[in-house]
């Protein structure tokens, strides 16, 4: 190993002996290889097992690349358009009302919506679509009207109203889980079977699955929270309350576990060029839709939390989303380098992509809350080693 990657594994190590996490995994790769990944810490601090290359991860929020993956595959074959209207595929849709407020009584004031979604604004979180736990206003109308959230696996969950008109703000939410249904829509099978078809299967992604087998749940890290008196406490977060049972559907927006060696094959996918070795999935032009900005006179800005337990404020002022990733078109601060696309986990993984120097990278832990302002510095460090080590 180079001096220059050592100095990588020296700050990740000392992350982990310092108590910053309990444990992680980074890895960094060109488009055909993998130049450097180190793991320190444990898989759980209840066990004591070690973090491995092969330990199965909740991805959380990397999910949505895939789906979007999945979604820009069909439009090139020419069965989806980018401006087909979501209810056109999905009726349910358009049965959606929007959340304008609350009344004196403290109930809900919903309205019809003035414009229609578009399948490229489910792509671009402009669909006027919510989360719960990063909007105030819809976390409200959960409590009061007792709507049932994600994590319950059932179909009535996305009955949850708009939170704004389609096409007028940017609001970062279900979308991509009402995409994975387009997509399911299209194909008539599941989104687990359409994952493992289009994009799991010809990249060899043997670890990454939408539910665990036992096998891979042997080899899952555990989510771990601050604990009161200082360390980590492990805690038992996951995408679904009950495991006992499949849920009616499978979230494309978040439902998704994966070895950190695994999903840069997907990274990969998406940083390589035309003669680059690899599967192909995409057409060049529409892979460098991944890293335009799609959001014209909109902005990222700042993702308010509504649960500080799930997350903290996300801060993302200045950033742009493209057809699938966040893209730091223009050069901000931010834990994304200029130029790149990527985006995050909700257990705290953080993941770029660098067409300009030809590089992916990933730094995943399994904690919450969400952008922890102490890992967020952390993958900070890490971003600039990595830049230092090339």
């Amino acid at each position: 190993m180079t001096g220059s990657w050592r100095a990588v594994d020296e700050l990740l190590a000392a992350a982990v002996a310092d108590g910053e996490v309990p444990g992680l995994i980074a890895v960094t790769g060109t488009s055909a290889d993998v130049l450097h990944e180190f793991t320190a810490g444990v898989r759980s601090t209840g066990t004591g097992a070690p973090m491995t290359p092969d330990t199965v991860l909740r991805i959380a929020s990397q999910a949505k690349l895939a789906t979007s993956v999945m979604a820009l595959q069909l439009i090139e074959q020419g069965r989806l358009g980018l401006d087909d209207p979501v209810g056109d595929i999905l009726p349910d849709f358009d049965q959606l009302l929007v959340l304008d407020g609350f009344d004196d009584a403290g109930q809900p004031m919903l309205r019809t919506p003035r414009s229609r979604a578009t399948v490229r604004q489910l792509l671009t979180h402009t669909s006027g679509l919510g989360y719960d736990f990063w909007n105030r206003k819809l976390a409200r109308y959960y409590r009061v009207s007792r709507q049932l959230p994600l994590a319950t696996g059932l179909r009535a969950a996305f009955t949850a109203p708009l939170v704004a008109d389609p096409g007028t703000r940017f609001s970062y939410s279900m979308s991509m889980d009402w995409l994975g249904l387009v997509i399911e829509a299209v194909h008539g099978k599941p989104l687990d079977e359409c994952l493992a078809v289009q994009v799991t299967g010809p990249l060899g992604m043997t670890d990454t699955v939408m539910w665990l087998d036992p096998d891979r749940a042997e080899r899952q890290a555990t989510v771990h929270v601050r604990a009161d008196q200082g360390g980590w406490t492990p805690v038992p977060a996951d995408y679904y309350a009950a495991r006992d049972r499949l849920p009616e559907f499978y979230a494309g927006g978040h439902s998704m576990y994966a070895t950190a060696r695994d999903y840069l094959r997907l990274q990969q996918e998406i940083l390589r060029r035309p003669g680059d070795p690899g599967a192909g999935l995409l057409q060049p032009a529409t892979a460098a839709e991944l890293f335009a900005d799609h959001l014209g006179g909109l902005d990222v800005g700042i993702i308010e939390t509504a649960d500080q337990a799930t997350s903290e404020e996300v801060d993302l002022r200045g950033l742009k989303w493209s057809l699938g990733l966040l893209v730091n078109a223009d050069g901000v601060e931010s834990l994304w380098p200029a130029g790149s696309a990527g985006w995050a986990g909700g257990f705290n993984s953080f993941y770029w992509i660098d067409r300009q120097v030809g590089i992916a990278a990933a730094l995943y832990t399994q904690t919450l809350p969400f952008y922890d302002p102490s890992i967020v510095r952390l993958a900070i460090s890490f971003r600039d080693a990595v830049y230092a080590a090339l």
